[in-house]
């Protein structure tokens, strides 16, 4: 019989940061569209598809690097991942919300903004842990 192989650990993070920021970059995708069309929003000078998707594989990859960083290095670093990129969804969301100011609504920019930060935030902070446990999905 034969041994099941395991990829190192540097692979199935880094594999679980692509393949968690393809998902993520069609979810935020569909919620761009979805809310374009309720809200009429139109102007994309900053938040078009292909930042979209770039930004999304970008945090996904990084965010899957400091996974690796906390798993191999620090006792329960799994949790703790999930605990920080959740923090930090949480941090940029307030961001969002407070910036009345700076010209960004709930209705507009700041709405769209608001939802791929959530959307990002609970994926990348969910996904990237458990598609390095189980890396025979894509590897």
């Amino acid at each position: 019989m034969e041994a099941e192989f395991k990829a190192p650990l540097l692979s199935r993070s880094v594999f679980a940061g692509l393949f968690t920021g393809i998902i993520v970059s069609l979810v935020n995708t569909i919620y761009d569209f979805i809310f374009r069309g309720i809200t009429k929003f139109s102007p994309s000078e900053f938040i078009n598809i292909s930042s979209l998707i770039f930004g999304s594989l970008l945090i996904s990859v990084l965010a899957s690097l400091l996974f690796l960083a906390l798993s191999k290095y620090v006792n329960k670093g799994k949790m703790i991942f999930t605990i920080v990129i959740l923090l930090i969804t949480i941090v940029c969301g307030i961001l969002v919300i407070s910036a009345h100011g700076t010209g960004l609504t709930l209705a507009g920019r700041g709405g769209l903004l608001l939802g791929m930060i959530i959307i990002t935030g609970v994926l990348t902070a969910f996904l990237i842990p458990y598609f390095s446990a189980h890396s025979n999905i894509y590897i």
